[in-house]
């Protein structure tokens, strides 16, 4: 899996979308090629979970279509598998590496967008992270150097999305460090992103 990863890294800094899905036991698909700043991963039967990247000019954070894909995820485990087992990967330039874990029963993997659901609740996430990147309203709060979305601001626009989505609690958010550490990301009483290693 760690070669195909490497491979989306690279492609993150180049442009364009690609994306790849894994089997239970860590075999790769071949490499999908997406557009711009989406890659749909087809027909997941058989497949545990699937990884894309994200783009310079895109946003650091799984969208609502990546949502969506993961529950098709969870809707391939079937009805007497794990949905559960079911994850999506993202990779953007800027060294931020998330999965997100689908962490409901079957019945709430039955959920299903329209593309004019998909749309609206994208172009709400695309309003939440103007908002959040607004140096006037948050200051430097939730960007980084470059004006981009740093991990907390991609953390509290994950979860706002999920929310709009009716999925909260439904899907679990890791964040992947550079050193490897594994950190699940959790909202706090005060609706802030905190973060508990993995052991």
């Amino acid at each position: 899996m760690q070669a195909k990863i490497d491979d989306l890294k690279t492609q993150s800094t180049a442009g364009g979308e690609i994306g790849v899905k894994f089997k239970a036991d860590g075999t790769p698909s071949a490499t999908i090629q997406g557009g711009r700043h989406s890659v749909n991963l087809g027909d997941k039967t058989g497949y545990a979970g699937g990884y894309h990247n994200h783009t310079p000019s895109g946003i650091p954070m799984l969208s609502p279509p990546d949502i969506d894909q993961l529950l098709g995820f969870a809707r391939a485990q079937g009805n007497y598998g794990d949905p559960t087992k079911a994850y999506l990967g993202m990779v953007a330039p800027n060294g931020m590496h998330y999965v997100i874990q689908f962490n409901g029963d079957y019945a709430d993997a039955l959920t299903s967008f329209s593309d004019d659901q998909l749309n609206a609740f994208s172009k709400i996430y695309k309003d939440i992270e103007k908002d959040l990147t607004d140096l006037a309203n948050n200051g430097t709060t939730y960007v980084d150097s470059n004006g981009n979305l740093n991990n907390v601001g991609a953390e509290i626009l994950f979860f706002k999305t999920l929310k709009n989505m009716g999925l909260e609690e439904k899907v679990n958010l890791q964040r992947i460090e550079n050193d490897s550490i594994v950190k699940t990301i959790y909202l706090n009483s005060g609706n802030q992103p905190v973060s508990v290693s993995c052991l």
